[in-house]
């Protein structure tokens, strides 16, 4: 009786790696489409204890939403949804951190109506990102500023009092493109009160411990867009992988990354949904 020899296991060719590696990464893609929680918006609620923080300031709250990202990929009803969550924390002041839109400045208009609807008894304090200059910084700000009614500040600050206490708010220019001055932005700066920075990009937070700022409050990152469970986000715009997203402390200065509303590059968010988020001061 004749027993047939067993055959022979195909060999792995380059060629069939490339396929059997194309076809892991369409599936990957394809459960990564199917997870896709770039419309699942979130509200964030933290506290962040300032030293030196006026009593009357204790629970002042600040909305603060980033990078928008008006574009082919968010449309306006989106930008609308997040104002009409944001407007639904009621907070004290609403601040915005760049990045309002993509490729465009034709898109700017649509975004700033969008904004113009959100209200706070201290008003609404921006600052630009680095897609705002690569498109058209002069017309964001216009539309920010006629359109939408925000106070844009570029390396500038304004000082919030309530009683006999004082609350800094400074707007540091982006840094991606250059425009930032610290120097500039703290200029006037009461040195006994409390600061609270807005910057587009994390980054910048070395700088401002070393300045003792008291709170930076960022976006740019996007929380890195796409998580690996128990990895993290493989890609972060920033030099440290950790500023990708939540709260930061470098020496004495606190940081809260937002994940921001929008989306660029690749048009998905896997296990990082976008954000507003309401910052709440609490004296230390």
């Amino acid at each position: 009786m004749k027993t047939e020899a067993p055959s022979a296991r195909p060999k792995l060719t380059r060629r069939r790696w490339l396929i059997g590696c194309g076809g892991a990464a369409v599936a990957g893609l394809a459960a990564g489409i199917a997870c896709d929680d770039r419309w699942d918006l979130q509200t964030s609620r933290i506290e962040v204890e300032l030293g030196g923080l006026g009593r009357e300031f204790d629970g002042f709250t600040i909305g603060h939403l980033t990078d928008l990202h008006r574009g082919r990929y968010i449309p306006t009803s989106f930008i609308e949804r997040a104002v009409k969550a944001a407007n639904a924390l009621k907070p004290d002041l609403f601040v915005l951190t760049g990045d309002y839109i993509s490729r465009s400045a034709r898109f700017m208009h649509s975004c700033a109506l969008a904004l113009k609807e959100l209200s706070a008894p201290c008003g609404k304090v921006a600052v630009l990102g680095n897609h705002d200059y690569w498109t058209d910084a002069d017309e964001v700000t216009r539309e920010l500023t006629e359109t939408a009614g925000v106070q844009v500040l570029k390396n500038q600050s304004i000082l919030i009092t309530q009683g006999r206490s004082a609350l800094t708010i400074a707007g540091l220019d982006d840094s991606v493109t250059g425009h930032d001055d610290f120097d500039a932005t703290l200029t006037g700066a009461p040195g006994a009160v409390p600061i609270v920075l807005l910057a587009h990009k994390p980054d910048i937070i070395e700088e401002a411990a070393r300045r003792k700022i008291a709170l930076v409050l960022a976006g740019h990152t996007h929380g890195g867009q796409i998580v690996i469970p128990g990895y993290g986000p493989p890609v972060v715009p920033s030099h440290c992988r950790s500023y990708a997203s939540g709260i930061k402390r470098v020496d004495g200065t606190t940081m809260y990354v937002n994940r921001g509303v929008g989306m660029a590059i690749l048009p998905i968010r896997l296990n990082c949904p976008p954000e507003v988020a309401l910052i709440t001061l609490r004296s230390a």
